[in-house]
């Protein structure tokens, strides 16, 4: 298997020098404008992300054993993308791992590697459970995986429930590592319907601001984000997890979204329209995402966040002391009454191997 992870890492490596990734069969083919090097080309371009490998041959053994269990936790994935081909698989699983990087671990491939394993290793049931009442309203979480292309190897959705009429909160991605949990991105991808149930939840959850500033920047975050990112971290401290990530800016991500539209932009569209748009759209996903964790600070204070200056990364460390207050975040900190069941699963797949 070796050489199957060593002609799938280079094969990504040298297509991603020309900024052009084909993977799949020639009748459905993926095509990603993702552009890298690796600190062991000679190539040098101070516009592209580079890898950085310490020790190739330790690299390519923690790749190999990555693949394996990614193979495994992804193997819907082939079906998904139309991918029949063992090395096309590996392929994409690669390009991936890469694309999912910050600057941090670009620089730290080994350690990187290691990390992502481990959080796959981490397996967190997936189903519908029901987990408590809100304002008269029953509650349930859905676990599902995501596809191995989406930063994180897990979402969580919350469904409210009311005669036959369900109002969902954004979803959270996030993945596991030990008591660490890693927190991708709360999105809300216009899941709000136009039902009386969702706009009754949405005037209510706007209770959330009560008290706050809204000049600050903890004021500036969706309500709902807010209130999906409350039960969350309420289901986190059940489940032993004290510490919650934000990890930083993904440049490799960043860029192949932006090459994309730029390989497809619209004749009339300039260059730089394109490239100001997708700033502008990073910038504020970015910092409303980093404003939840403010926001949750300002109101839970024994829970503290800091910022690594070496990772880059947001660190918010849980404290499980109910705190009380006039605000309705309160209500939802104590209503989620679950706890994640979470099996490491790395002792069972080296006993495997």
């Amino acid at each position: 298997m070796l050489k199957d992870t060593r002609d799938a890492f280079e094969y990504v490596a040298n297509s991603a020098k020309e900024g052009e990734i084909h993977i799949g069969e020639k009748d459905s083919e993926w095509i990603f404008y993702v552009q890298f090097l690796t600190n062991l080309q000679n190539d040098k371009d101070d516009d592209k992300s580079v890898l950085h490998i310490a020790d190739e041959k330790n690299f390519l053994r923690l790749l190999d054993k990555y693949l394996v269990v990614a193979r495994e936790f992804y193997h819907n994935d082939k079906e998904y993308f139309g991918i029949k081909d063992d090395n096309e698989f590996n392929k994409k699983l690669v390009l991936d791992l890469v694309v999912n990087a910050t600057n941090f671990q670009l620089n730290n491939m080994e350690k990187y590697v290691e990390q992502k394993t481990k959080i796959l290793q981490n397996q967190v049931q997936c189903g519908t459970f029901y987990i408590g009442n809100y304002c008269g309203i029953p509650i349930k979480c859905e676990i599902k995986k995501n596809q191995s292309n989406l930063e994180g190897p897990y979402r969580m959705d919350f469904d409210f429930t009311k005669d036959n009429i369900t109002f969902k909160l954004p979803v959270v991605t996030f993945g596991i590592m030990d008591n660490i949990c890693f927190i991708y991105a709360v999105q809300n991808k216009s899941r709000i319907k136009d039902t009386t149930l969702a706009k009754k939840l949405d005037r209510h959850f706007r209770k959330l601001n009560k008290g706050i500033d809204m000049d600050s920047d903890e004021a500036h975050v969706s309500t709902n984000a807010l209130a999906s990112f409350a039960l969350f971290l309420s289901i986190l401290k059940q489940s032993d997890i004290d510490t919650v990530i934000a990890p930083a800016f993904l440049p490799i991500r960043y860029d192949g979204r932006k090459n994309a539209q730029l390989k497809h932009k619209k004749e009339e569209t300039t260059i730089e329209e394109i490239i100001e748009n997708i700033n502008r759209e990073q910038e504020n996903m970015t910092q409303k995402f980093i404003n939840l964790f403010l926001r949750y600070e300002h109101h839970f204070e024994n829970s503290v966040l800091s910022y690594d200056e070496t990772t880059q990364d947001a660190v918010l460390n849980l404290d499980t002391e109910i705190e009380k207050g006039d605000n309705i975040i309160y209500d939802l900190d104590t209503t989620a009454k679950f706890h994640l069941n979470i099996q490491d699963k790395s002792y069972e797949q080296e006993i495997e191997k």
